[in-house]
């Protein structure tokens, strides 16, 4: 069982529509609704927004078409979650309609590709249990946090900066979590880090 080693994204033009897919890292229905209202809001003039997710915890799996006809988007991108055999992964598969019908094979086809297409680009990595950290810097010494969290865990591991909320998720394995532990309290003491909370979660 594998997740995504990066979260990446694409964009082709088929048949003169312009189709964009993103992928993502998800443990959470919670998660991934966010993830889509973000997209959404990238592409708000967007005809379609198809996805699928999949879940380790209890097996769960979802799917939209998001207006296209049954089965002819949603599924497919969920197909290729599975064929790559990822899961607490999420695809979004954005389409601008450019005027010219594809028809349902060439819909499956399409959303289908561009799945498979940004599931190998971000590639994937052995699904372990590992901790999301979840930190409030002060605003003024986020920048170089985040800079000194990217040199302790490398670039490769998932660190996202959330500049609305004020708030950096990190995900660690069980490898560096002390390290990260001792970084943030050290931090907190120096006052350059308000709060910061840690659960476990499934990852890579």
């Amino acid at each position: 069982m594998y997740t995504l080693k990066e979260e990446t994204q694409i964009e082709r033009v088929v048949g003169k529509s312009r189709f964009i897919a993103l992928s993502f890292r998800v443990s959470s229905s919670t998660e991934a609704k966010t993830k889509l209202k973000e997209v959404r809001a990238l592409f708000p003039q967007a005809t379609h927004y198809c996805y699928a997710w999949r879940f380790h915890q209890r097996e769960e799996e979802f799917f939209s078409d998001g207006g296209e006809p049954p089965g002819s988007a949603g599924r497919p991108i969920l197909q290729a979650l599975r064929s790559f055999q990822v899961t607490d992964a999420m695809v979004v598969v954005v389409r601008y309609f450019g005027g010219k019908k594809l028809g349902i094979p060439g819909l499956i086809a399409a959303y289908r590709t561009m799945a498979e297409m940004v599931l190998e680009k971000g590639g994937r990595r052995e699904w372990s249990k590992e901790r999301a950290f979840t930190i409030t810097p002060e605003l003024v010494h986020a920048a170089k946090l985040l800079a000194t969290v990217h040199r302790l865990l490398g670039e490769e591991r998932s660190v996202e900066w959330d500049r609305e909320r004020g708030v950096i998720t990190v995900r660690v394995g069980k490898r560096e979590q002390e390290a990260l532990r001792h970084l943030l309290h050290r931090e907190t003491s120096l006052g350059r880090v308000i709060h910061f909370e840690e659960r476990e979660t499934p990852g890579g």
